[in-house]
């Protein structure tokens, strides 16, 4: 008995689909439209699964571990699931033409290039809102200055899912009375302690990106968004505390700060990559906008009138991955 479009793609899609096996697949995908619309759909539910299942597990456990991803998904992420499969339908077809196993094997398989690690709500659709009170003072949660979870606002549109969080003001309910900030920050401690095995023994090299946009201000001041990541080793959960010495306790930092694009149609990434010692515990990440106006010295906090950020990731990039996803 052949082996049905199923148990044919399931083998494609992990990369372990035998010569015979991918001219089989061929001769089903030329056969009729519906299978080729059935490939799509399994293509569709791999993709999604891949997608969401580390930030499922993060959320259920966090000690859990991410799943491998590609780079190949991660150029999907922003594209309509239906639009992924024909990308991977089109590789397969490209694959009749050239009769090469080992390309349709670099397309079904790639070499995964970084394992996705927990971050807590990071793009903003879950059911509790970050902490306006500073720095957080728990492990998964976001903490910083004013700030507010939203859906579509002032013409800008969260890039996926249906939330975002918009920028407020450059202080929080803990601000000293009086004192004069210029920077709106966001805030989360990661646990490293759970994910020790998975970093590895060694210098860990981890990413941390995030999406900003803002809505446009012809006439008012600039403004930058940024990221930071500082890894610390201890037992503390202040995050006040790890910020307040920072610049002599930190085990290693990071940060990238960019202008914003005046692009109100398309989300900027702004990504910074911290070498995480195998002795860090802790990881002190931090998401923020500020302005650009260096001529004179606010008079007074800050208010941002349309700086919106999403999805927030963190990532463990690889050195040598296996081929097998």
């Amino acid at each position: 008995m052949k082996p049905s479009l199923e148990a044919l793609t399931s083998l494609y899609l992990a990369g372990e689909i035998d010569q015979t096996g991918l001219a089989q697949l061929e001769d089903l995908l030329r056969a009729t439209p519906d299978a080729r619309a059935q490939f799509r759909r399994l293509c569709n539910l791999d993709t999604g699964l891949r997608e969401w299942a580390p930030a499922c597990a993060a959320q259920a456990a966090w000690a859990s571990a991410g799943e491998a991803v590609t780079p190949a998904q991660k150029r999907v992420r922003w594209i309509a699931w239906p639009a992924a499969a024909a990308i991977a339908l089109g590789g397969l077809l490209a694959g009749f033409l050239s009769g090469s196993l080992a390309s349709a094997r670099a397309l079904s398989a790639r070499e995964a290039r970084y394992v996705l690690l927990p971050l807590a709500n990071g793009n903003f659709d879950g059911p509790e809102a970050p902490s306006t009170d500073g720095l957080p003072q728990a492990f998964a949660k976001w903490g910083g200055d004013f700030c507010q979870v939203t859906g579509e606002d002032q013409g800008i549109r969260p890039p996926s899912g249906g939330r975002m969080l918009r920028f407020l003001r450059a202080d929080n309910a803990q601000s000293p009375r009086g004192e004069v900030q210029g920077t709106g920050e966001l805030w989360q401690l990661v646990d490293l302690r759970p994910l020790r095995e998975q970093l590895g023994n060694k210098p860990a090299k981890v990413e941390l990106s995030a999406l900003f946009n803002s809505a446009p201000f012809p006439d008012g001041p600039g403004f930058a968004f940024g990221v930071g990541a500082y890894a610390f080793d201890g037992d503390s959960s202040n995050g006040a505390d790890l910020w307040s010495r920072h610049r002599d306790s930190a085990l290693a930092t990071a940060g990238k700060s960019e202008p914003i694009d005046g692009d109100p149609a398309t989300w900027q990434t702004i990504t910074t990559q911290v070498l995480v010692p195998p002795e860090a515990t802790v990881l002190l990440v931090a998401v923020r906008v500020h302005s650009t106006n260096r001529k004179t010295a606010p008079a007074a906090t800050v208010q941002f009138p349309g700086q919106y950020m999403a999805n927030v990731t963190l990532r463990l990039l690889l050195e040598n991955a296996s081929p097998k996803l």
